[in-house]
């Protein structure tokens, strides 16, 4: 999990070929949760080891992050930055 947040938190959708997350993120959405075992079938557990992301929209925040990740910088919740 440590390393998942790690990933998702410095690697940029576009550069880990991730369209879901750069549509979220790019739309002023923030990482806020990484799931484990949530997704156990086959491609699944080739495409993620099983983990999966849930992102979340504040209303108040959408604009800001937004522009924060039009310059490569993601998102993310306490509970994601616990996890590192």
């Amino acid at each position: 999990m440590r390393l998942c947040a790690l990933y998702l938190m410095h690697k940029t959708p576009e550069a880990r070929g991730d369209a879901v997350g750069k549509f979220h993120l790019s739309n002023g959405a923030t990482l806020h949760q990484i799931n484990w075992a949530a997704d156990l079938s086959k491609k699944g557990l080739q495409q993620s080891g099983g983990l999966m992301v849930n992102y979340l929209y504040e209303l108040d925040k959408v604009e800001e992050q937004h522009e924060a990740f039009s310059q490569k910088k993601v998102s993310f919740s306490r509970a994601v930055d616990k996890l590192v």
